[in-house]
């Protein structure tokens, strides 16, 4: 009955959360650092909360299906007219509603490691054939080359930018000259772009093969509410709108992310103080040995395990200490031990940095 690619597809893996480690260790989850999962640290300012709170009062009604105010706020925050954009129930249902506007069964999906998951499970569920291209012997750098090569005859190419879990941002004109040499739809997720400064969304008014997907999960706080938009041509905007389930995006979503828009001069200032984090973040895991730490331009940093004091996992060794960090040994790409840190506040990152120190002193002195 359940059809046969269900077999060999397996679940999304959020890594884990609060909850499991308090469950775990008989804790408080309020007494857990967490920087796993690639989340804002700052809640949205009062004005946000108070326009969620005052549209739970409308939860009895649905939400207008067209979207249209918030296709408007969107317009006037990117520049783009509103044909050229898309919404749904976070950058997970575009990207979602992507495979199935394009992907027909063993149509060649191009995706290069390591990188989101979901881009491959979604594609699975296509039942595509995977391509992957291996970057981590070039420090996760792209090549032109090799892009233009695999991605020549194939339907849909995936690339993050920032990238997740590396940090690197696609060069803008690397893409530019990728969209001109293939035929192919080019899917650019940016769900962390504000946090890198760069953006190729302005790519779209010449390119046709360009769809741009955004979130409003991290910048601006809202990942519990799923909020996410595409910038595209607008004749794969409108097919997007056209297959998306209706009313996937809640009334309390739409109020809170209007209200959003209104609050950049906040978001700008929180951003500011994260990406000044992340650079203390960067400064100090270059002083401990036992790991490697790549540079980034998104909210998380990328780190590879060269040693342990056991045969714990660092994730392990850092769950017992009440930090959860993301795990990455089983995503496709990676050779070795790898974790992913989010960029937390200023305490959180603190403990998360005398936690290394502790290793790196057990290391040091021959013992756990």
């Amino acid at each position: 009955m359940v059809r046969s690619i269900i077999g060999f597809v397996e679940p999304y893996d959020p890594g884990l959360f609060p909850e499991d480690l308090a469950e775990g260790y008989g804790l408080e989850a309020s007494e857990i650092v967490n920087l796993g999962s690639n989340e804002n640290p700052y809640p949205p300012p009062p004005p946000v909360l108070e326009e969620i709170s005052s549209a739970l009062g409308e939860v009895n009604r649905y939400p207008h299906p067209s979207y249209r105010a918030l296709k408007e706020g969107l317009a006037d925050y990117t520049g783009f007219d509103e044909g050229f954009i898309s919404v749904g129930a976070g950058a997970s249902e575009l990207l979602d509603n992507v495979c199935k506007l394009f992907l027909d069964p063993l149509d060649k999906v191009v995706v290069p490691v390591p990188t989101y998951t979901l881009y491959m499970l979604l594609a699975m569920l296509r039942e595509a054939e995977l391509n992957f291209i291996e970057t981590e012997d070039s420090a996760f750098q792209l090549d032109l080359e090799t892009l233009v090569e695999a991605s020549k005859d194939a339907k849909l190419t995936f690339m993050g930018s920032p990238n997740n879990p590396t940090g690197r941002v696609v060069p803008q004109d690397l893409l530019g000259e990728l969209l001109g040499e293939v035929e192919g739809i080019i899917v650019l997720d940016e769900t962390y772009h504000e946090f890198s400064g760069s953006s190729a969304a302005g790519l779209v008014e010449d390119h046709d093969n360009l769809i741009v997907i955004r979130s409003m999960s991290k910048y601006f706080s809202l990942a519990g509410l799923r909020i996410g938009y595409s910038i595209s041509n607008p004749k794969v905007a409108e097919a997007l709108e056209r297959i998306r389930l209706p009313f996937s995006i809640s009334t309390p979503a739409v109020r809170g992310a209007l209200k959003a828009l209104g609050e950049l001069e906040y978001f700008r200032k929180v951003r500011d103080r994260i990406l000044a984090e992340r650079d203390r973040l960067l400064r100090e895991m270059g002083r401990f040995s036992f790991l490697k730490v790549y540079p980034s331009q998104a909210n998380f940093i990328l780190l590879k395990v060269l040693r342990k004091p056991s045969d714990a996992s660092l994730t392990e060794l850092l769950a017992e200490k009440r930090i959860i960090v993301r795990g990455l040994e089983r995503l496709p790409g990676l050779r070795g031990e790898y974790v992913r840190v989010t960029v937390g506040r200023p305490e959180e990152n603190s403990r998360f940095i005398a936690a290394c120190e502790e290793i790196e002193g057990c290391l040091r002195g021959g013992s756990r």
